[in-house]
């Protein structure tokens, strides 16, 4: 985590006028790029040097947020950086681009490898490693920052927001913005995120595409739209660290409270639904939409 900087946010003014210096970390999602859009809007289109932008990949985000965050940075004229997990890069952190950016989920793959287990509720690993630590190296080593400021995209409407973390900054909150208000502006936008909402408002697709943490309703609907989307998760349960010395195999998966993905997937295939259970509910993994 960041450390914090104090002052680093003056609610009595424009919510999105960040002191600095300060991360945005985008999600590649539309509530982050509507926070983005108003942060640039604020400073008359351009952001000043103090505040920077940057995008973590874990390889298991969809295609379409990969454009989404190409697109916004042409069409805004901001710079992302594009970050990525790698065991043998310097500081763990490779500086990519659409281009070049992991699209099988191989930097998830690479930490699940070096840490020798998978990530779970209790332990996000995924997380930590993949989003946090790679913001942190990058504001540390690459922009030679000590201290900083973390802009995060979460609305007034989430829950999450209204935890005070030490460091970090929100400026949607401040502001009032909830849900409608950011899929109302970018009906008015020329080009969006190519991903559909669902009856709730929500990104389909949003964030790695089956996340452990999702509840059993994004699950099914998302495994639904595409079976196939299972595979990695299937291979690495399959072929979890020490599974071979395990006494109990369900210790191999992602949650031990649900399921494996096989078996979900198999479900879906099957035109039945995945069993229900006490893990229904969503929990927060960190990353936003």
């Amino acid at each position: 985590m960041s450390e914090k900087i104090e002052g680093g946010q003056d609610s009595a003014r424009n919510p999105y006028h960040i002191e600095g210096p300060a991360l945005i970390s985008f999600s590649g999602g539309r509530t982050s790029g509507y926070m983005l859009k108003h942060i640039l809007d604020a400073y008359g289109g351009a952001l000043p040097g103090h505040i920077k932008v940057a995008f973590a990949n874990t390889g298991r985000e969809h295609p379409a947020t990969l454009d989404f965050v190409r697109d916004c940075s042409m069409h805004w004229g901001v710079d992302i950086a594009w970050l990525e997990y790698a065991t043998q890069a310097e500081h763990r952190t490779l500086l990519i681009d659409h281009a070049t950016a992991s699209r099988h989920g191989e930097p998830f793959s690479a930490l699940i490898r070096k840490e020798r287990m998978l990530p779970n509720p209790v332990a996000r690993l995924c997380t930590k490693n993949l989003k946090v630590k790679r913001l942190e190296a990058y504001a540390r080593h690459w922009l030679g920052w000590k201290k900083w400021t973390s802009i995060v995209g979460l609305r007034a409407d989430e829950k999450r927001a209204d935890r005070e973390v030490p460091g970090r900054v929100v400026p949607l909150k401040l502001a009032g913005v909830v849900k409608a208000d950011v899929l109302q502006w970018w009906n008015d936008q020329p080009f969006d995120l190519d991903l559909p909402v669902d009856e709730d408002g929500e990104t389909m697709w949003g964030n790695c595409d089956l996340c452990f943490l999702f509840g059993r309703k994004k699950l099914e609907a998302r495994l639904r739209a595409d079976p196939s989307s299972a595979d990695w998760w299937i291979n690495e349960e399959n072929n979890s660290p020490g599974l071979a010395t395990m006494r109990d195999p369900s210790k191999a998966m992602f949650r031990g409270d649900r399921p494996s993905y096989r078996t979900m997937q198999a479900s879906v295939l099957a035109g039945e639904g995945i069993p229900k259970g006490g893990w229904n509910a969503e929990r927060d993994c960190a990353c936003t939409d």
